[in-house]
C-alpha cells in the first residue's frame, strides 16, 4: 500500500513537472472554458463573452453552473512573463469594478492568472472579497497556476484534452529531411541509344564483326584465373542514394520510435539498403565469417520492402533528445527515365507521440545520347532507325 501511495505521489509531481503554461492568452482563454465548464457541470453552455475589440464588463468567460440560477463570471489574466509578472492591486481593483456592470448581475466573480501564486495578491482579493459581500455584491475567487494545476489534476476530462493530447504541453516535434535539402532532388543516369542500320559488304562486315568480339574480349575488359573469367565491377547509374535525416525540433525526448517510409509504387522499380553495384555472376561470391555477419545483422538500422515500396528506419539507440539529427541512408531506382518527381510519405511512431507527412522527392534524369551502327550484309534487311532508353551501366570510377 504505501509504495501505491509512493508511486502516486511521484506521479503527481511528474504531472506538475510537464504540465506547461499556455505559450499565449488565446490559449489560456480556452483552457479556463475547458477547465471551468468540466468543474462547474456546464461544458455545453459556458460561453466566451462577446469578441476582441468590444467592452466585456471584465468578463472573458461566462455561464450558469449546474444546479445553479445565477451567473457566474471568469476574467482569464495571461502574462507574458510567466516567471515574474504578477497582477498589480490596480489592475485588481479595475477589473473588479468593470465586472459589476456585467448583466445580469453576477453571484461569482473568478479571477483566473498565469502567474505564480504571491501572498501579498492573495491576500489583497481576500480583502476586496470581504467588502465585496458586505456590500451584497459578487464573490470574489482567485486562482494562480499552481491552482490551476491542481484542479486540471482533479479534472479528467481537461486533463486528458490539455495534458495527455499535448495540448499546450511541453511540445513534440520533428523534422524529416531528404539529403538536407528542402527541395531534394535527384539525378539517375540514362543512356538514349540510337540504333542504325547501314549496309556493309560482306568484307566489311566479317571485319566489324571481328573488331566487336576483340573489343570484347580485350585483357583490360577481363582476367583470365586459370579456365574462369571474371568481369570488372559494374555499377548501374540509375540508382540514387537517399540521405534521410530526423531533428527533434520539440521540447521533449522522443522515446521508442521509428520511422516508416512509403513511396509510390508505380514510379519506384527497386530500392535497396546499401547498392554496391551488379553483381558478377561469374564470379565466386567471397564468405564472410558467421560473427561478422551476425555483427552486420545487429547493427542493420535500414529495412526494405520491395513487394510495397517502403522501408523502415529504427535507430540503434530509442532516444532521440532535444535538437539532436539522426542519419539514415538507402538506395532508389526509379521506374524509368520519365519519372519526374516521387511522392514519399512518412510517419513516425513514438511512446505517446506519432506524426506524418509528405516530402516531394524531384527527379531530374541525366540522359547521354549513344550512336550505335549495325551492319547489315544484305540490304534488304536494312531498318529504320531504333530508338531506347536505358540505364547507364558502367564501370563504377568511370
Amino acid at each position: 500500500m504505501d509504495l501505491c501511495l509512493s508511486l502516486a505521489f511521484l506521479f503527481r509531481l511528474y504531472v506538475k513537472k510537464i504540465i506547461n503554461k499556455p505559450e499565449d492568452w488565446q490559449g489560456f482563454e480556452r483552457l479556463c472554458k475547458k477547465l471551468f465548464g468540466e468543474l462547474w457541470g456546464c461544458p455545453h453552455t459556458i460561453r466566451m463573452h462577446g469578441r476582441n475589440g468590444q467592452a466585456q464588463s471584465g468578463v472573458d468567460i461566462y455561464c450558469v453552473p449546474k444546479n445553479e440560477s445565477e451567473y457566474y463570471g471568469i476574467q482569464c489574466k495571461g502574462k507574458d512573463d510567466y516567471t515574474n509578472a504578477q497582477l498589480t492591486e490596480d489592475e485588481i481593483l479595475a477589473e473588479i469594478e468593470k465586472a459589476k456592470g456585467f448583466e445580469p448581475q453576477l453571484k461569482v466573480f473568478v479571477i483566473a492568472t498565469s502567474a505564480n501564486k504571491d501572498v501579498h495578491v492573495e491576500k489583497f482579493i481576500r480583502l476586496q472579497n470581504i467588502k465585496s459581500k458586505q456590500t451584497n455584491s459578487f464573490e470574489i475567487i482567485y486562482y494562480a497556476w499552481q491552482d490551476l494545476v491542481d484542479l486540471i489534476e482533479s479534472s479528467r476530462e481537461t486533463f486528458q484534452w490539455y495534458v495527455a493530447e499535448q495540448q499546450f504541453v511541453d511540445k513534440y516535434d520533428v523534422l524529416v529531411s531528404l539529403n538536407d535539402q528542402e527541395n531534394p532532388i535527384i539525378h539517375p543516369q540514362y543512356i538514349h541509344l540510337i540504333k542504325t542500320y547501314k549496309y556493309a559488304p560482306k568484307r566489311d562486315y566479317i571485319e566489324i564483326a571481328y573488331n566487336n568480339i576483340l573489343e570484347q574480349h580485350h585483357p583490360t575488359n577481363r582476367m583470365i584465373l586459370g579456365k574462369r573469367r571474371y568481369k570488372n565491377p559494374q555499377f548501374n547509374f540509375a540508382w540514387c542514394q537517399i540521405n534521410i535525416a530526423i531533428e527533434n525540433t520539440g521540447s521533449i525526448v522522443i522515446e521508442d520510435w521509428k520511422l516508416i517510409l512509403q513511396l509510390e509504387r508505380e514510379m519506384i522499380k527497386e530500392l535497396s539498403e546499401d547498392y554496391q553495384g551488379d553483381e558478377d555472376k561469374t564470379s565466386i561470391p567471397a564468405l564472410l565469417p558467421l560473427d561478422i555477419i551476425k555483427m552486420q545483422i545487429a547493427n542493420r538500422t535500414v529495412f526494405i520492402n520491395n513487394e510495397s515500396s517502403s522501408l523502415t528506419c529504427k535507430p540503434l539507440a530509442a532516444a532521440l533528445i532535444q535538437k539532436d539529427k539522426k542519419h539514415f541512408s538507402f538506395w532508389l531506382r526509379p521506374a524509368s527515365h520519365e519519372v519526374t518527381y516521387i511522392n514519399i510519405s512518412w510517419r513516425l511512431l513514438a511512446r505517446d507521440f506519432s506524426r506524418d507527412g509528405v516530402i516531394k522527392l524531384n527527379v531530374q534524369p541525366q540522359i547521354t545520347q549513344q550512336i550505335k551502327q549495325i551492319p547489315v550484309e544484305y540490304s534488304a534487311t536494312i531498318k529504320s532507325d531504333e530508338e531506347t532508353y536505358e540505364e547507364r551501366v558502367d564501370n563504377k570510377n568511370s
